[in-house]
């Protein structure tokens, strides 16, 4: 995705459209049982909240793209963890835990994983080489501003009726967050939307739309 190809909307304050994301089509050459699979051709940005920024991004991956993904995660869903970051305190010459709960304990190792209440989703990670993981995560850098070499792997996770990922945070692991619906919330269902409740607002699934 070209920087330089995104452009106010005189008639939508707030809202910019993304040109140019075939760009970011990874070097194919590489990749002799590839076969071309379509990328979004614009990204609509719209901005919902302003203190902390946040956007929504539509179109951000193509159903094609979306088919792929899930294709390659099929034989790898496990249930998730939940990750809880090591925080420093150099004054008390201390290192806590700092997870979804708010709580912290003594530990003695870089992070915990562990599959907790909080969360019941199962989940998977992709990483490369792969040609189409490459090219979200390039996609991903060009809209946060972060090299790519500092985008994580994409982490999948599917979620079944009744199960939930509770009120959490990512600030312990990630400066900026990039998450993508990968199939819509019909109209008569009932949850599943991402819930920011410090800013009282919810967010409904939306195929191919990114937060």
């Amino acid at each position: 995705m070209d920087a330089e190809g995104e452009e106010a909307s005189p008639k939508h304050p707030g809202h910019e459209t993304a040109r140019g994301c075939s760009d970011v089509e990874p070097d194919i050459a590489a990749f002799p049982d590839f076969k071309p699979i379509p990328a979004p051709d614009v990204i609509q940005k719209v901005q919902f909240h302003e203190q902390p920024p946040m956007w929504l991004m539509f179109d951000f991956m193509t159903s094609e793209e979306i088919d792929y993904l899930l294709a390659k995660a099929e034989p790898k869903w496990e249930r998730a963890q939940v990750h809880r970051a090591v925080i420093r305190d150099p004054a008390k010459h201390r290192s806590y835990v700092g997870g979804s709960s708010g709580k912290t304990s003594d530990v003695d190792t870089p992070f915990t994983a562990t599959v907790g209440e909080s969360r019941t989703a199962f989940m998977c990670v992709l990483g490369m080489p792969d040609p189409i993981v490459d090219r979200i995560q390039t996609r991903v850098s060009a809209v946060t501003g972060f090299p790519p070499e500092h985008v994580e792997a994409l982490n999948m996770a599917r979620y079944e009726p009744g199960q939930y990922f509770k009120e959490h945070h990512d600030g312990s692991f990630r400066p900026v967050t990039v998450f993508v619906y990968l199939s819509d919330l019909a109209e008569d269902d009932e949850g599943g939307e991402t819930v920011f409740p410090y800013i009282g607002k919810a967010i409904r699934p939306r195929k191919g739309m990114a937060v």
